[in-house]
């Protein structure tokens, strides 16, 4: 007996407290021969059928708890690992999310920049628009677009649409994501984030995020390049490092970590795509 694939890949830390353990065989087994010994210890039930194992917890495992699990087959061991749980979490119809999009706004999350962020959130902070256009209990695709509010109401901002194609979702209601780049719309002009990497939960019946963090780098000489030693020299008096090498080799690049961000549901909001402007013959 062969596992050709085991979920939640050993040692993941972004799963929601729902997270089921997934195991796809070379050929069907009595379930009556299997078993699982979960760390710490939680009742679970299984499902069983087409070659696959799937065990459900009964009820939500504890959060933020690092878990061991080991799978045996007439007590033998078939397949074992870890993974640590997050927030409480809320499992996610995957088809049910098709065609919603929604906001995530970076200001008002955590951006652990000391006193440097006011001054960072109003220069590199935004709203990004995030719509399902795919979705599997496995994967989902996803586009990608920056936003802005216009009185209350959150429209898409220029530029082209960023995709992401099968995200995992087998650890619903979380999913992440990366991106070699994403622009945002600062009310003070335009900026990018350059390797960027997202992750979040959704919420509330999937009208909802949570827990959302975000990873990516920035390059200080945009929107402008004014200021850009400044901006360098508070970096290292505030954080202990100053400007890091940007791809073209200038120090003029910061890194960003944020944190506790959330978001929810665009009524009525599809991303498209920036319509080409006519320039004649």
């Amino acid at each position: 007996m062969n596992v050709l694939q085991a979920l939640p890949l050993d040692g993941e830390a972004n799963l929601g407290t729902n997270a089921t353990i997934n195991l796809q065989l070379d050929a069907d087994v009595d379930s009556a021969d299997v078993s699982l010994r979960l760390t710490p210890p939680a009742p679970t039930r299984l499902a069983s059928g087409d070659a696959a194992l799937i065990f459900t917890p009964d009820a939500p495992l504890d959060a933020s708890t690092p878990y061991e699990w080991e799978v045996s087959l007439c007590d033998a061991p078939l397949a074992s690992g870890t993974f640590t749980t997050r927030t409480e979490g809320e499992a996610v119809g995957p088809r049910d999310l098709v065609r919603r999009a929604f906001q995530l706004d970076t200001r008002r999350g955590q951006w652990g920049m000391g006193a440097l962020e006011e001054a960072f959130i109003e220069r590199y902070g935004g709203i990004i628009l995030i719509e399902v256009t795919e979705a599997s209990s496995s994967a989902v695709d996803l586009v990608l677009a920056p936003g802005s509010d216009l009185s209350g109401v959150i429209v898409q901002s220029g530029g082209a649409l960023q995709r992401a194609q099968g995200v995992p979702f087998h650890h619903n209601p979380y999913l992440g994501l990366s991106l070699e780049s994403l622009p945002l719309t600062p009310p003070g002009g335009p900026v990018t984030l350059y390797d960027l990497t997202l992750e979040l939960a959704f919420t509330n019946s999937g009208v909802g995020l949570s827990d959302g963090r975000l990873r990516a780098t920035v390059d200080l000489r945009e929107p402008s390049p004014e200021g850009l030693a400044e901006r360098c020299a508070a970096l290292e008096a505030e954080l202990g490092e100053g400007c890091a090498p940007c791809d073209d080799g200038e120090p003029a690049c910061a890194h960003l970590s944020l944190s506790s961000m959330a978001g929810g549901l665009v009524a009525g909001l599809h991303l498209k795509e920036e319509e080409s402007q006519d320039s004649g013959p």
